[in-house]
């Protein structure tokens, strides 16, 4: 199954979601409507979720927190997919600043993201 908003796009995969960040610089109404949209294709199961962050330019405070609570919904355990040093910096940001209350981890490829998710299946 397949979604996409103007933020994100979004596809289940063997049992996890992937949510492909877009060239955005995200703030709290973006980061509601990102959640809202990912639990419509969850449909109330719990799974893990793949978030690929490479493209987003900035997240507000207001937008962490948010993700880090309400978006946690429904969500087993969280990787991020970073590359550049502002993605690595923003994961690094929402990890120390947000303590994540589900396992949360950062990684440099798709591939490795996938290997720790597939644990929480």
């Amino acid at each position: 199954m397949l979604h996409e908003n103007d933020y994100a796009t979004y596809k289940i995969v063997d049992g996890i979601v992937h949510v492909i960040y877009k060239n955005i610089d995200l703030d709290v109404s973006q980061a509601v409507h990102i959640v809202k949209d990912r639990l419509m294709l969850q449909a109330g199961q719990f799974m893990p979720v793949l978030c690929d962050i490479r493209a987003i330019q900035g997240i507000d405070k207001a937008s962490r927190s948010y993700l880090s609570l309400e978006g946690s919904a429904f969500v087993k355990a969280v990787a991020f997919v970073v590359d550049s040093p502002v993605s690595e910096m923003l994961s690094d940001i929402y990890l120390t600043t947000n303590s994540p209350t589900i396992p949360t981890k950062s990684f440099l490829n798709s591939e490795e993201a996938v290997k720790y998710l597939n644990r929480f299946r």
